[in-house]
């Protein structure tokens, strides 16, 4: 190579001449920063090329983990180190902090379990598939320690190939989590499910959570089991904003509830078996739905049965629709059986018949003489098959201010 005398060489790493110019212009590129010191010893001048963590860049995680020729890798972000193994869930059972899954497939075969405090789960989108091996039956993801959050992601049971208790995700004797933007679907059980049932015991408890823009069901794989269930020993968990869908298994729901204090708020629930489910397997005490959707469901919108009761809850602002859509005339916008106490529906909507002007649902409300001090004030019922489609047995039960059109 020819160099004139007003030119300089450029080399990598102290390597081959690779060209000459009068002149270098070194251009930092997205993320990436240069670093440009003269060398007079080496009687050059050295640029360093680092990756830039700052105000560019959108997040920070603790390892990065994907998919190749069917070998998984995390790289460590401060570091770089990369750790690999075959086996999905052996890998990301040595990881902590907050693991990001690039988009593919991971083959998860055992349950990947979130056991350390603050952890963070999340994925590239729906584009990123947590696929539950054949025959390891047991929970796509477990969470035993508090305030972890999974996020971005979609989880498949494949029910076909798996028995017993198989969620998507259960949350045992842990606190403070948060599970957003999910789709979780065909699960041998149910999609999320919160807490133990028994007799209280503080040992078990799962307390405050959010489970926020979740997609749980689906109309060719739906779960098997509810969408979700918040079991007795989960209280104070908000479940706002969902879409709970085809949990048409016989006596399952969209959401079950027996955990106290919960709120669930603007999800919308249709094609179910049921709805909602209070009170299925324990009492069930302080239930707020507010602006919840009941739609479409195989029999009743809310079922309470027998066995357990019911207390000290608001359904405010709900829309109940075609309750009973199988069968004409015969399931209900709500039917409850057994002890109902202090349960007040209020300012909700209601239409019990088909785009044809078929009466699909019997009953707004229909309830035995244990339903006592529970009221329907102030709703809009249209289409029901019972001319007074507010049916109360019990003691000390208010119907008024309620509005009645179509119905007979």
């Amino acid at each position: 190579m020819s160099i004139l005398a007003d030119e300089v060489t450029v080399r990598k790493n102290s390597g081959a001449d690779i060209g000459a110019r009068r002149r270098l212009n070194y251009i930092e590129g997205a993320n990436v920063t240069l670093t440009i010191a003269d060398d007079p010893t080496d009687q050059e001048i050295d640029v360093t090329v680092a990756s830039a963590v700052g105000a560019s860049a959108s997040r920070v995680f603790t390892y990065l983990v994907y998919e190749s020729a069917g070998t998984y890798y995390a790289i460590a972000t401060a570091t770089g180190a990369v750790t690999s193994n075959a086996s999905f869930s052996t890998l990301m059972n040595t990881l902590q902090g907050h693991i990001y899954l690039n988009e593919g497939t991971y083959s998860v075969d055992a349950s990947v379990v979130l056991d350390v405090s603050y952890m963070i789960l999340e994925g590239a989108g729906w584009r990123t598939l947590l696929s539950l091996a054949n025959g390891v039956d047991s929970s796509v993801i477990t969470v035993t320690a508090g305030n972890c959050s999974i996020r971005n992601l979609r989880i498949y049971g494949n029910n076909a190939n798996n028995a017993g208790t198989s969620h998507g995700i259960y949350v045992y004797r842990s606190a403070g989590h948060r599970f957003e933007n999910l789709k979780i679907y065909d699960c041998e059980t149910d999609g999320i499910h919160l807490g133990e049932p028994g007799v209280w015991d503080n040992a078990k408890a799962c307390l405050g959570g959010k489970i926020t823009g979740c997609y749980i069901g689906d109309a060719s794989s739906p779960n098997t089991g509810h969408g979700i269930y918040v079991d007795y020993h989960a209280t104070d968990w908000e479940i706002i904003n969902n879409v709970l869908a085809s949990h048409t298994t016989a006596s399952k729901s969209g959401i079950a509830i027996d955990g106290s204090n919960t709120l669930t708020s603007l999800n919308h629930m249709w094609g179910n078996y049921y709805n909602a489910m209070p009170a299925i397997g324990e009492h069930m005490n302080g239930w707020q739905s507010v602006g919840d959707k009941f739609m479409d469901n195989v029999r009743h919108g809310i079922y309470k049965a027998t066995g357990h009761w019911w207390a000290n809850s608001n359904i405010t602002g709900g829309y109940f629709w075609r309750s009973g859509d199988s069968v004409a005339n015969t399931y209900d916008a709500i039917k409850t059986v057994g002890d109902v106490r202090c349960v007040v529906v209020s300012g909700c909507s209601g239409r019990g018949e088909n785009a044809s002007g078929t009466h699909m649902s019997k009953y707004f409300w229909n309830a035995d003489a244990s339903v006592i001090s529970s009221s329907v004030i102030g709703c809009i019922l249209e289409g029901y098959h019972e001319a007074a489609p507010i049916a109360f047995a019990g003691a000390g039960c208010v119907d008024a201010h309620n509005i009645l059109y179509d119905c007979s």
